[in-house]
């Protein structure tokens, strides 16, 4: 028995950091809405979402069922393996959704939970089964294949209904809020506050305890009738707050996140701490039967009643978890970045399935507007005209990623497919509701333009695929983990809990440094746009510390070279391929900046700048290539090279280096010398020649070999273009840094 007490203490453990890896996930399904049009500072929202949990573990019917959605029958299994189950079964929820977490990305932690049970279940099956057919009768495949069929149908439903319902009320108030709310704010209103009650009594209220049941059998046989009712009493007190000239739509938000919060604890809750409930079960019933673990599990074929005191407790730490979770921010951030309606930072890779994606849907559009008649398409464009100080409204203020109309037809139209869903029964899951509609209200909302449509459809193909990846991914784990503790016993924990402590450090680890350089991007696009000419300085500055850098990686490639050893070519790669993100970032930036902040006429020396970081990119990449010729002299165990060889590159390296001084010289002092360019070029031409000249000698006189001679002689050249990207950098400064004293000084005046 006293192992088992250990494993209950551990299951305990788990439990209490999956509420924490649980929240921190699901966070985003009630929150991103009232964060991304900042309806409110931070701690209100976050107050909101705190008293929607607790008032959900209020209504929670505190049942947990052992087989969830009958996905195994836990009567054909021992205690013995159903303590295995569960353990397993934790320990891959934890791993899972702190994986998910840490990237950012939002996931379903009932689809996490019930793919987890799946595959520790079959698993366990199979190994106790003579025949697979056995196996897989103690297995419910159809509550597993009901959950991915509403998996597509969340993705599908969702985002179309987004789109076209924001479509329309966008073409009903326009950008222009203030004035059309006056005459559409009762009907929205109506609309919002109807689906946010009736959602509130489907998936809150009906279950629980609040209401009696014949009041909930009498609100469901006279639905459509309390319904329009409703609809028609929240409307006329819309219509009489818009008169009054209250805001409407911050409470719609406010009280869809505090909808949303209460739905969650309410239905979810007791995913988190149910397989640990469930666990202590089996640990009584072990003791009941003294010991004996090789009894059936008959006696939790029901359901396990769940304390109440315990969901409190759970609701507490979900709570403390919402307001302090740096991994929940994380998750929101990635949500309402794909939504934002302004320039962000872009977070995902562009891919090829985008690109396609993003053509198809272009083609389509174009095919749709040459059909249309122009009287509709001039209508639709007047209706989603922003004017400049409705766009400065939207945009221009810190942290607003969309406005509240969007933000409340995001928590309207989520809250009624959920209702729908839970009227005909269908599997909605929602995270996956709720995530895309933002990215159905997204794309309608004109959100995803031509410049990071592929970005934002690439961040929306992740998610997705990470949700499909979920249900593989908690299969084959739990299943893999299980089968250890099986084969190898209890004492499996002591490789088990320490490798998930130790994961769960490494997580965090990559998540900091993730969630530091996200940090610094968003700063920078901050500082871009109150401080574009500072932001132009800081671009010139970071030139000198990148050559600074490219040059360090020149030398340890021309130690390698020398040695005839690799010892810096694992490094100096990663280090390559650091830099070369300076300049796609950089260009960005100074694109960016030109087009907003600055006339025609400054467009002449803006060039002159993307030039100069074009010649850094040239320099990068005859680093790369020397590094590539590198590579192949010293694993080919090529002669060495020679003294004189070796001075040669010495010199071209110490050229380099005076260049780099003058380029940080001139960045620092803001002082350049128009002549020093011209000088410097001749210079490179003879010492070129000399070079060359000297080789050809050295090959005739037998004292080098034709074949590492060709090697030598690209370093050299590549040596060369280095040098001469680096006169032309300096040349481009020479453009740049007066007119940068020029702006600066105009803007003290």
């Amino acid at each position: 028995m006293d192992i088992f007490l250990i494993i209950l203490v551990v299951m305990l453990a788990l439990g209490v950091t999956d509420l924490i890896v649980g929240v921190s996930n699901d966070a985003v399904n009630f929150t991103n809405s009232a964060i991304g049009s900042r309806v409110a500072t931070r701690r209100t929202i976050m107050i909101v979402a705190s008293i929607g949990i607790f008032i959900g573990a209020l209504t929670a019917s505190g049942m947990m069922e052992v087989a969830r959605k009958g996905i195994f029958n836990p009567d054909g299994f021992t205690l013995l393996e159903l303590m295995q189950l569960f353990l397993a079964v934790m320990i891959t929820d934890v791993i899972l959704l702190d994986l998910y977490n840490t990237l950012g990305l939002p996931t379903s932690t009932t689809v996490s939970l019930v793919f987890e049970i799946f595959g520790a279940a079959l698993v366990l099956a199979v190994w106790k089964s003579p025949s697979p057919g056995e196996a897989f009768n103690l297995i419910n495949s159809a509550g597993a294949l009901k959950i991915i069929s509403g998996i597509v149908l969340s993705v599908v439903i969702a985002f179309f209904s987004g789109m076209v319902i924001q479509f329309i009320f966008r073409s009903l108030f326009t950008f222009d809020i203030n004035r059309t709310l006056r005459y559409l704010g009762g009907l929205f209103g109506g609309i919002a506050f109807t689906s946010l009650l009736f959602f509130i009594f489907l998936n809150v209220l009906k279950s629980s305890s609040l209401l009696r049941p014949e009041t909930s059998q009498y609100i469901m046989e006279h639905f459509g009738t309390i319904m329009l009712v409703t609809f028609i009493v929240f409307a006329a007190i819309s219509q009489v707050l818009v008169l009054l000239k209250i805001n409407i739509l911050k409470y719609v938000v406010l009280s869809g996140t505090g909808a949303l919060a209460m739905a969650f604890a309410g239905n979810d809750l007791v995913n988190f701490i149910g397989v640990p409930l469930a666990s202590y079960s089996v640990y009584e019933l072990i003791g009941q039967n003294k010991g004996n673990t090789a009894v059936l599990a008959t006696a939790l074929s029901g359901n396990v009643d769940t304390p109440g005191y315990l969901l409190y407790i759970a609701a507490a730490i979900m709570t403390v978890t919402l307001w302090f979770s740096k991994k929940a921010q994380t998750v929101t951030k990635t949500e309402v970045g794909l939504a934002t309606q302004g320039e962000t930072y872009e977070g995902f890779s562009a891919n090829n399935i985008a690109r396609g994606l993003v053509q198809i849907g272009l083609t389509l559009w174009e095919s749709i507007k040459f059909l249309l008649p122009s009287f509709i398409k001039n209508f639709f464009a007047r209706r989603y005209m922003m004017t400049p100080n409705q766009k400065n409204r939207l945009l221009l203020q810190e942290g607003h990623a969309f406005d509240l109309l969007r933000a409340s037809v995001n928590i309207a139209t989520a809250s009624s497919l959920i209702m729908i869903g839970t009227l005909n029964k269908l599997p909605l899951s929602t995270t996956f509701v709720t995530f895309m509609v933002a990215m159905g209200t997204s794309l309608s909302d004109k959100a995803w333009g031509r410049d990071n449509a592929v970005f934002r459809v690439s961040g929306v193909l992740t998610v997705i695929g990470g949700w499909f990846m979920t249900a593989i991914i908690a299969s084959l784990t739990s299943g893999f983990i299980v089968s250890f503790i099986h084969l190898v016993g209890f004492w499996s924990m002591l490789v088990l809990v320490p490798a998930t402590i130790v994961l769960i450090y490494v997580m965090g680890k990559f998540h900091r440094r993730r969630q530091k350089d996200y940090d610094t991007r968003l700063e920078q696009l901050s500082f871009i746009k109150q401080n574009p000419v500072k932001a132009l300085e800081k671009s010139v500055e970071a030139i000198a510390d990148s050559m600074a850098k490219s040059y360090e990686v020149l030398n340890d490639l021309s130690r390698d070279l020398t040695s005839g050893k690799t010892k810096h070519i694992n490094s100096t790669g990663k280090r390559l391929r650091k830099l070369s993100s300076f300049h796609k970032i950089s260009i960005n930036q100074i694109i960016q900046i030109a087009n907003e902040h600055f006339s025609d006429r400054d467009l002449v020396s803006i060039h002159s700048l993307t030039s100069a970081l074009n010649y850094v990119k040239h320099v990068i990449e005859s680093i790369n290539r020397i590094r590539e010729q590198t590579i192949d002299r010293v694993t080919l165990y090529q002669i060495p090279l020679t003294k004189e060889e070796a001075e040669d590159i010495r010199a071209m390296r110490r050229f380099s280096q005076e260049m780099i001084d003058k380029i940080k010289e001139a960045i620092d002092k803001r002082s350049v010398k128009n002549d020093f360019a011209l000088k410097k070029m001749n210079a490179l031409t003879k010492i070129r020649m000399q070079i060359h000249n000297n080789q050809l000698k050295r090959l005739k006189h037998g004292h080098s070999k034709v074949k590492t001679s060709v090697s030598y002689l690209i370093i050299i050249d590549e040596m060369v273009e280095i040098n001469a990207n680096l006169i032309e950098l300096y040349n481009s400064l020479t453009k740049v840094i007066p007119w940068l004293i020029t702006k600066k000084k105009n803007k003290k005046k």
